[in-house]
C-alpha cells in the first residue's frame, strides 16, 4: 500500500519541480525581453507567482486547444468514414494495399508532424528572435508592438501535441526505423516543448502590467518614480521613461525609506506613448497623479 503512495508523491514532486523550473524560465525570458538584467536571486515568492501564472495559462488555453483538436479529430473521422467505401474497393482489388497503408501511415504522420513542428519553431524565431531589450534604451515602435495572442495559443497547442507524440514514440518506438532513433526523436520533442513553452509565455503570453510606485529614499536623496517591475531580496527594480528613452533603476532596499504603490499600467503602452512625446503619460506624471492604494516601509 505504501509503495504506490510514495510513487504518487514522487510523481507529484517531479511535476511540481518541472513547473517551478518552467516558471523560472518564463520569468527570465520576460525580463530579458524587457531588457532587465538581474544578477541576483529573484526571490522564491516571485518565481512561484510566475509558476502559478504559467500553470493557469496552460490550463485555460490547453482546455481550448483540446476542444479545438477534438473538433478536428471529429472532422477527420467523418472524412475517413466518407472514404470508407473507396478504400474497401481498393482493398478487394489490391490485397496488399491495406497492409502497406497501415505500415507507413504512422511514419508519414510522424514526418508531417515534424515538418509542422519545425516550421512553427522557425516562425517563432522570426517573430521573437529580435524581441529582446525592447523597453530599455531608445524605444522603438516596432519592438514595442503587441504580439498576437494566438501565438501563445498556437504554442500551447503544439506543446500538447509534442508531449503526446513524444511519449507515444518513446513507448512504442519500433518498426521500420531504428528504435533508438524514434525514442530520441520523442525525447527531443518533449524536451524542446518543455523549454520553448515557458519562454514563449514569458515573451508573448503573460501580462505586462506593473504597479506604479513612488519610492522615498533615505539620507535626503531625491525620490524615484516608475513601474515596479521586480522586488528582489536586495533591490527594488523600477522602470522609467525619459523622453523617448527607457531605463531601469536598481534601488537597494537599505536606502528605501517607504514605498507607495498605485494603479497598474502596461509597460508596452507607456513605451509607445513615450515615443509619441506624450508627457502626461510619462511614468513620473502617472506616479504623481494616480492615487496610491498601498504603502510599505523598509
Amino acid at each position: 500500500m505504501s509503495i504506490p503512495f510514495f510513487r504518487i508523491l514522487e510523481s507529484a514532486a517531479g511535476i511540481i519541480s518541472l513547473l517551478v523550473a518552467a516558471g523560472y524560465l518564463s520569468l527570465r525570458a520576460h525580463l530579458n525581453h524587457l531588457g532587465i538584467s538581474v544578477l541576483e536571486e529573484m526571490g522564491v515568492e516571485r518565481i512561484l507567482s510566475e509558476t502559478a501564472s504559467l500553470a493557469q495559462a496552460l490550463l485555460m488555453y490547453g482546455l481550448v486547444s483540446v476542444l479545438l483538436l477534438a473538433v478536428v479529430i471529429l472532422i477527420i473521422t467523418i472524412i475517413r468514414r466518407a472514404l470508407k467505401l473507396p478504400f474497401r474497393y481498393l482493398h478487394r482489388r489490391y490485397p496488399d494495399f491495406a497492409q502497406h497503408a497501415n505500415t507507413y501511415s504512422s511514419y508519414i504522420a510522424f514526418f508531417v508532424f515534424c515538418a509542422i513542428y519545425l516550421v512553427w519553431h522557425v516562425y517563432l524565431f522570426l517573430i521573437l528572435g529580435d524581441a529582446s531589450s525592447v523597453a530599455v534604451g531608445v524605444l522603438e515602435k516596432a519592438k514595442l508592438a503587441s504580439i498576437a495572442p494566438w501565438v501563445w495559443f498556437g504554442q500551447v497547442t503544439v506543446f500538447l501535441l509534442a508531449i503526446q507524440a513524444g511519449f507515444q514514440l518513446i513507448r512504442n518506438g519500433s518498426g521500420a526505423l531504428p528504435g533508438w532513433l524514434i525514442k530520441s526523436a520523442g525525447a527531443y520533442l518533449i524536451a524542446s516543448a518543455l523549454i520553448v513553452t515557458p519562454t514563449v509565455f514569458g515573451i508573448a503570453g503573460r501580462p505586462k502590467d506593473y504597479s506604479t510606485a513612488f519610492v522615498s529614499l533615505a539620507e535626503h536623496q531625491a525620490p524615484q518614480c516608475g513601474l515596479l517591475v521586480l522586488i528582489t531580496p536586495q533591490h527594488l527594480v523600477l522602470w522609467q521613461t525619459e523622453g523617448q528613452l527607457g531605463r531601469v533603476i536598481y534601488l537597494p532596499k537599505s536606502r528605501v525609506r517607504s514605498l507607495m504603490v498605485g494603479s497598474p499600467a502596461n509597460i508596452m503602452d507607456l513605451g509607445r506613448l513615450a515615443i509619441q512625446n506624450k508627457a502626461e503619460y510619462s511614468t513620473d506624471a502617472i506616479c504623481h497623479y494616480l492615487k496610491p492604494v498601498g504603502q510599505a516601509r523598509f
